[in-house]
């Protein structure tokens, strides 16, 4: 049975793609939270809030490091031409990152730059390389590189944090496990890749990096806009209570959106990168990919129905248990999110429908209406003086009827 078993994994590319990817990344998310119990008794709400409130701004921005031309890297045929998109992305990134130092220097000598935010640069540049040489060793099917990769950041952060703790006793420990779990995420990747001898300085050529901006102009003319709202959207409470509320409901917020994030991380975003790559070719071979939408819908919903039940039944007990009373409220907010989280579970590798399929005006016009809908319902809730938890429940539902509409559509997609 087990050797049947093995065969048939080893016989279908998806699965055990799938399973390289996960099965690794299982390892690195359960030390992740197996430490967040003793990392949430050390730090304070107050630490996690800074610390939330730096990574939402980073989130925004870091989008620029590409301008979303990491995509075409995947979709090119041919190889030669792929790498010239890897110039190009490399470029870009470090256009941006140089950039970015110049507005920090500025807005640091006028005296209105907050804490820490010095650091926001050197998550730019980090993030972009390392999503660079992610991307193209997903075209290569080096699944195994990506996975150990995720592993390291994911035990690293943990470690630098409890040991940093004892050096700062404040949120610049947080802020140091940050910065350096990515300066050794990026070293492995290019350590354990061929990126370096395919990016031969010789082989720069501006001329060609003008055609390719050219050739997939769509996507940074109508994907950015998208992605930028997106961002926008799913940040802005963050955003809000930063304006609002204080830096103690920030953390809480981010304690409850990194533990339901987890099966995002752990799930959704390494079975999208096998479901891009298997999409594409039956798409391209066979002009259609409903047959492998379906397998991952199916899994995907599966997997979402046992963290439903128990999270809404018992979200304050769990978290209670596991991070101290002073927590429970993160608790209270997870039994409101877990069907939107659930929901972004499935959508994350599906919604790649609309890249396939040039869907990208549609997907910007769901996006419009995300960013408009949910920043009033945000904005309008503390003006009428509604309580967090009630403004929460409202952008919850708001976000999950477009989750829903992506599932119907890109379903629709891939016939």
């Amino acid at each position: 049975m087990i050797k049947k078993i093995k065969k048939n994994i080893n016989e279908n590319p998806f699965i055990k793609n799938t399973l390289t990817l996960v099965s690794s990344s299982v390892i690195a998310q359960i030390f992740t939270v197996l430490s967040a119990p003793i990392l949430y008794r050390l730090y304070t709400k107050e630490n996690y809030g800074i610390l939330g409130s730096f990574i939402a701004i980073s989130t925004i921005t870091n989008l620029f490091s590409s301008f979303q031309y990491l995509q075409p890297i995947i979709l090119e045929k041919d190889d030669n031409e792929s790498i010239k998109l890897v110039h190009l992305n490399i470029f870009l990134n470090l256009i941006g990152t140089v950039t970015y130092f110049v507005i920090i220097i500025i807005l640091l000598y006028k005296s209105i730059a907050i804490k820490y935010y010095f650091l926001l640069p050197l998550t730019y540049f980090l993030n972009g390389q390392s999503e660079i040489i992610s991307t193209w060793l997903n075209r290569n099917r080096q699944f195994n590189v990506i996975s150990k990769a995720t592993i390291i950041q994911s035990i690293s952060t943990p470690i630098i944090s409890f040991i940093s703790y004892y050096i700062y006793k404040n949120e610049r420990g947080l802020f140091t496990a940050l910065i350096l779990s990515q300066f050794i995420q990026f070293i492995f990747f290019v350590l354990n890749s061929n990126i370096i001898k395919k990016l031969d300085i010789k082989n720069f050529n501006p001329k060609t990096i003008i055609l390719k901006i050219k050739q997939y102009k769509s996507f940074p003319l109508m994907r950015v806009p998208s992605e930028l709202m997106n961002r926008l959207t799913s940040q802005s409470p963050i955003l809000m209570f930063s304006i609002y509320s204080t830096p103690e409901f920030i953390g809480v917020y981010n304690l409850c959106t990194r533990m339901l994030g987890i099966p995002i991380q752990l799930i959704g975003n390494n079975i999208a990168k096998v479901f891009k790559e298997k999409a594409i070719s039956d798409y391209n071979n066979l002009g259609n990919f409903n047959l492998i939408f379906l397998k991952t819908f199916k899994s995907l919903f599966l997997i979402s129905v046992l963290p439903l039940i128990i999270v809404m039944f018992k979200g304050p007990i769990i978290f209670s248990f596991f991070f101290g009373e002073t927590w429970k409220d993160a608790g209270n907010l997870a039994q409101i999110l877990i069907p939107l989280y659930l929901l972004k579970l499935i959508v994350s590798p599906l919604s790649y429908s609309y890249f396939i399929k040039n869907k990208l005006k549609e997907d910007l016009v769901l996006h419009v209406y995300l960013m408009i809908s949910n920043i009033i319902i945000l904005h309008q809730g503390f003006e009428l003086g509604f309580d967090n938890f009630t403004i929460i429940s409202i952008y919850s539902i708001n976000f999950s009827f477009i989750y829903i509409i992506y599932i119907l559509r890109s379903y629709t997609f891939s016939k």
